[in-house]
């Protein structure tokens, strides 16, 4: 379709509006656009084109062993997110302090073998323990306990680290921006929230100009995104005066965040009113996508940024006892870490109900140890999003890091703009996955897993928990008893106890979750009755949305040296290949009446 923000997409005769002449070409400027204006620019290399620059991280190889060296590669290799402009400099870092690690904890090995040959020796307990490598935050304390019964999933573990109501991740502490962890795409440029307006009022627009419109978004940050996009439609009257913004957040310290942002003083019970352009526009949160309300009559239009990837997951390897399931269980007390990974001794409800071929492609032809990475969550909350869509007749946007096929495992941790350990520092680092785009697709076309079944896979944690519980006091009432009446040794307690670990531990619990679980997870629904559009990269995207014009314009419109190379910095960091432009994907879910959708090319249904 013809390109957005160069005077050439046309809806009823009229342009599309301009980027170009977003706020009077001043930085975060409060004037917004007019969206008839028409624009054209002409394609000659300006002096903005040709002080285009790169920006440049440090690749130096200096003073590195051979083991470094090959690991700093690995991670090279693995590493796909560069969140700041220290990009390959902060990998190399995190290797040096691997090795590090790694050596530390052969050493305390062999100092503990040699002690034993001497005879000196000492049993591991206490006076024998590795030192550990991270901080033991609150969160590693409370999940000890917790493991101390039976090994949790992965999924398990990424909720708790990330949404704990007292030491979550996204419950204590600023998250977004230089002084938090990492950088989105909104707080890196204006642009980016001005580019999502213009894709709001276009699409509203091709839905007919609907006399009322929800504008919903899913984990909206700081707010700022919300922001450009009220200043960006600023000015088009017909658009705001039928207009609700519904913010889905279930963090209370963004909620306030965002409230005193968006709202100000107004703010009250989880609501409060913008004005803009003399409109009055009513704002409200909600903890989950599912409790926003249908107001009859109006239009859905859905913006997801950012959101999927830090869904909790669930990760699966194909071994000699079929699919097991890895988890999250404590390390043991010579290991310089406080948890690790573990495989479950066989499947688990979730492997019964989500590992089918009716839902993961090619599952059959995975080979030994070859693995898959699900977020079921993810599945049933694009399944809402595309009913919400078709009831409606409305649209929506996800824009997120991601490829378009299942991968085997994507999870990482970053803290302080690096990557760090995936199970380093719980509840102080965030975690998040890379979306699987064609999951996200099959889901929107077809409903992979009931509400139910969703439930069941989320629930069957709580479960084993629960029956582990009870079969660990009942057994360890005996343990204690069988102690008392017969003396047994420290040794015998001491394995006794392990073998019970192991009885109600993943795989060896049955619950009522993991029988229901086989043979669940069919496809449902009838697909057709939405549209999906892509993915394409966001560099694709925002080009075809006119980003490179809209720059273009801030970087004349500046008198300031430093301004303008700023503005380069922040359309390199979005756009250029090696940054977000490619490993980030935008996809559009729309109802069956909108063919085309703005910046995207052609639907798959």
């Amino acid at each position: 379709m013809p390109r957005v923000g160069r005077g050439l997409c046309v809806t009823g005769g009229r342009a599309l509006a301009a980027c170009k002449t977003l706020g009077e070409n001043r930085v975060r400027s409060p004037t917004a656009l007019d969206p008839y204006t028409m624009w054209r620019v002409g394609r000659t290399k300006s002096s903005w084109c040709s002080q285009r620059v790169r920006w440049q991280s440090s690749d130096s190889m200096d003073g590195l062993t051979p083991d470094e060296r090959r690991l700093r590669e690995r991670l090279l290799a693995e590493a796909t997110l560069k969140e700041t402009t220290q990009g390959y400099q902060s990998i190399l870092e995190e290797s040096r302090r691997k090795i590090e690690t790694l050596k530390n904890a052969a050493h305390a090995e062999s100092v503990l073998k040699e002690h034993g040959k001497d005879g000196v020796g000492t049993t591991l307990g206490e006076s024998g323990a590795v030192p550990k490598a991270s901080k033991a935050t609150p969160l590693t304390n409370l999940l000890k306990q917790r493991l101390a019964i039976s090994p949790m999933t992965v999924a398990e573990y990424m909720t708790i680290a990330l949404n704990h109501p007292e030491h979550g991740y996204y419950q204590t502490r600023e998250v977004f921006g230089t002084q938090g962890d990492f950088t989105t795409a909104p707080e890196i440029s204006q642009m980016f929230g001005e580019i999502m307006g213009i894709w709001v009022l276009y699409t509203w627009q091709l839905l007919g100009c609907p006399a009322k419109v929800q504008l919903i978004e899913l984990g909206p940050g700081r707010g700022t995104m919300m922001l450009d996009i009220m200043r960006t439609c600023g000015m088009h009257r017909p658009f705001l005066e039928g207009l609700t913004v519904h913010l889905v957040e279930a963090s209370a310290k963004l909620k306030k965040l965002q409230s005193e942002k968006l709202v100000g003083e107004t703010a009250q019970n989880d609501a409060g009113n913008r004005v803009q352009g003399g409109v009055t526009i009513p704002f409200s949160w909600h903890d989950d996508f599912s409790k926003v309300p249908v107001i009859p009559g109006a239009c859905s239009i859905i913006l997801a940024q950012e959101f999927f990837d830090c869904l909790p997951v669930h990760q699966f390897v194909h071994t000699e006892r079929g699919w097991c399931e890895k988890m999250v269980d404590i390390a043991p007390s010579d290991s310089p870490d406080h948890l690790r990974f573990v495989l479950s001794n066989g499947p688990t409800a979730a492997s019964k109900m989500c590992l089918l071929d009716s839902i993961i492609p090619n599952l059959a032809s995975k080979k030994l140890n070859e693995g898959v990475e699900l977020s079921p969550q993810s599945w049933y909350i694009a399944r809402q999003i595309a009913t919400r869509v078709r009831q409606s007749e409305g649209a929506a946007l996800i824009v997120d890091y991601g490829n378009n096929e299942c991968a085997a495992d994507t999870l990482q941790a970053v803290k302080n703009h690096k990557f760090v350990p995936v199970l380093e520092e719980p509840g102080e680092c965030d975690l998040t996955s890379h979306v699987d785009f064609s999951a996200i697709k099959r889901s929107a076309l077809q409903d992979l897993l009931s509400k139910e079944d969703v439930a069941k896979v989320s629930q069957s944690a709580v479960d084993k928990v629960s029956d582990a519980v009870k079969a660990y006091q009942e057994k360890l009432s005996v343990l204690e008893s069988e102690a008392k009446s017969k003396s047994l040794s420290q040794e015998r307690i001491k394995e006794a106890f392990e073998q019970l670990r192991e009885q109600v531990s993943e795989g060896d619990v049955s619950s009522k979750s993991a029988a229901a679980g086989t043979g669940a997870g069919t496809a449902r629904g009838e697909p057709g009755d939405v549209l999906v559009h892509g993915p394409v990269t966001q560099c694709a995207f925002l080009h075809a949305m006119g980003i490179r014009e809209r720059a273009q314009a801030l970087y004349s419109a500046s008198q300031e040296e430093e301004q303008q190379q700023k503005i380069i910095k922040q359309y390199e960091r979005l756009t250029a290949p090696e940054e977000m432009g490619e490993l980030f994907k935008v996809m559009a879910i729309t109802c069956s009446k909108l063919k085309q959708v703005a910046g995207i090319e052609e639907p798959q249904t």
